[in-house]
């Protein structure tokens, strides 16, 4: 049976790598996509669902899901969407606004792009998604929802447009956009930098990929 609850916040555990930990709150659902299960076990994290086709989870961490009782929910292998993808549709179906992704890392150039684009995706629109990897968050600035960060100074930001983005306007930036387009291909928005511990990215319209990369120490 799928759990009918409504949650407001989720933290979505992705398979690939995992080099970040993340630190959910008390009122946030765990969703572990596949094999995400098993980094969830890794660092302590008791996981709400368990959510893919279950092709890559080991099988000592489905053993312990289904002896923990953990919500399962499996989809056929020969499927049209990610297990990532599924595991956003279900915390945005179940009345999640913000939703925290942690693992996805590593593997192939088409695989991490695929992480990134899958955040713009129109059904999650009304949501702050955000992706945590090793050093980098990256989200979604769009008409209705402005990016508010806080970066460390001198960390790099980059603004990279998912088709043509109008109205780009920033606050804490190097270089200020204000009002900007900026068209799908530009290099424009890239490698920008945090000049202040609060950024903010707005924009008229269109989908706007914002990367956060702290400063190497």
């Amino acid at each position: 049976m799928e759990d009918s609850r409504h949650i407001e916040r989720a933290l979505i555990i992705a398979g690939g790598d995992m080099t970040t930990v993340p630190s959910p709150t008390s009122d946030a659902v765990v969703i572990a996509a596949d094999s995400g299960y098993d980094h969830a076990l890794r660092v302590g994290l008791d996981v709400d669902l368990l959510i893919g086709d279950l092709d890559s989870i080991t099988d000592e961490g489905l053993d312990h899901a289904r002896t923990a009782g953990v919500q399962i929910i499996e989809h056929p292998a020969d499927k049209d969407h990610t297990d990532l993808e599924l595991a956003l549709d279900h915390a945005v179906a179940s009345g999640a606004s913000q939703i925290s992704v942690h693992g996805g890392e590593a593997g192939s150039l088409g695989h991490l792009l695929g992480v990134a684009l899958e955040l713009t995706d129109r059904r999650w629109a009304d949501v702050d998604v955000r992706w945590h990897s090793d050093g980098a968050t990256a989200c979604v600035a769009r008409a209705h929802r402005t990016v508010a960060l806080e970066p460390a100074v001198g960390s790099v930001v980059s603004l990279i447009p998912v088709g043509d983005v109008t109205g780009v306007q920033t606050s804490g930036l190097q270089w200020s956009l204000d009002g900007d387009d900026l068209l799908a291909g530009t290099s424009r928005g890239m490698r920008n930098r945090a000049t202040h511990p609060s950024v903010e990215v707005s924009v008229t319209g269109g989908a706007l990929l914002v990367i956060v990369e702290e400063p190497h120490v």
